[in-house]
């Protein structure tokens, strides 16, 4: 009993250990079989060879790697059939492969050409795959760049995009939403409406300051002589003709008609601008408004003309 207690501690204890030893990494496996051939050791060179190989779970590199020392190991040993596995193996991972001639007896090299040759048609088939993969490998690469490089340039304009948006919106000025005809649509980069409360309040704008200068001229003067004889003076007398007052009527009507829609229509035009504002119209880019630029202009009206200034957004 004493002894079956003992073997069971004995175990555990080696499974603890055996667990806590570091597992050799695959190129530290190959570096010991790559000493060992050095050392002349081909019989273990082989065996461990043979044993990585059935393990799996390694790069195409380090595969063909350990079939040019096991080949070159069964080789030495006068193994030739296993040496032939290995060879052909090694071939039709790399087609092209070749041993270093200053390092390897020339016998291996040429056992290994005539395996070469003897499987030379397969070979070729598998060099096409083979650059057939190399290629689209190649072509899944650029792909891939070139997607990511896309990505990258959408990206970047998203940002400018909206840093320029941001920039844009920061240098609205408050103060030309008060502005008439349409200064606030024009802000916005609504040109459309801007027009449109332009034109409509210049129509009302003409219409009454037109008006006010035609009734102005139906006005008309006369001289009254209070007492010729005792020289009192000429007094001067001002108003309509008796044949103008019903135009006039109708003039004043006009002028009170484009005051008030002038300004109805400016007031709309403010509201809008101001409930547009906080940002772009949906759907339409914002544009950086230019600097106000504005400019006097002589209007001629019937009997006299009228002096205007506007403005461009």
């Amino acid at each position: 009993m004493t002894r079956l207690l003992l073997l069971a501690v004995l175990t555990l204890a080696v499974a603890v250990h055996a667990q806590g030893l570091p597992v050799p990494s695959p190129d530290a496996e190959l570096s010991g079989i790559q000493s060992e051939f050095d050392y002349g050791k081909f019989g273990p060179v082989l065996e461990h060879a043979d044993a990585r190989i059935d393990h799996g779970g390694m790069e195409e590199s380090e595969l063909i790697s350990l079939h040019k020392y096991a080949g070159l190991a069964a080789f030495n040993l006068n193994l030739r059939s296993q040496a032939q596995r290995h060879f052909e193996a090694l071939l039709r991972l790399d087609p092209d492969f070749a041993l270093d001639p200053f390092a390897v007896p020339p016998p291996a090299i040429e056992f290994l050409d005539r395996i070469r040759n003897a499987i030379a048609p397969e070979l070729s088939h598998l060099r096409e795959e083979h650059r057939f993969r190399l290629e689209r490998g190649r072509r899944e690469q650029e792909l891939r760049l070139e997607r990511e490089r896309l990505a990258e340039l959408e990206r970047r304009n998203l940002e400018e995009f909206a840093h320029r948006q941001a920039e844009q919106v920061s240098s609205r000025s408050f103060a030309v939403n008060f502005i008439p005809f349409g200064g606030g649509q024009f802000q916005s980069g609504r040109t459309g409406m801007g027009a449109a409360f332009a034109a409509v309040e210049g129509a009302f704008a003409v219409l009454s300051i037109a008006s006010f200068w035609i009734y102005q001229s139906l006005i008309s003067t006369s001289d009254l002589i209070v007492d010729p004889d005792q020289s009192a003076g000429t007094l001067h007398q001002q108003g309509l003709r008796p044949e103008d007052v019903s135009r006039a009527r109708l003039l004043t009507q006009l002028k009170y008609i484009g005051a008030g829609g002038f300004y109805v229509v400016y007031a709309g035009g403010v509201v809008d601008a101001l409930i547009r504002y906080g940002g772009p119209w949906p759907g339409q880019p914002v544009s950086k408004p230019a600097a106000l630029a504005p400019h006097a202009f002589f209007m001629p009206l019937p009997g006299g003309g009228g002096l205007g200034v506007s403005s461009q957004f």
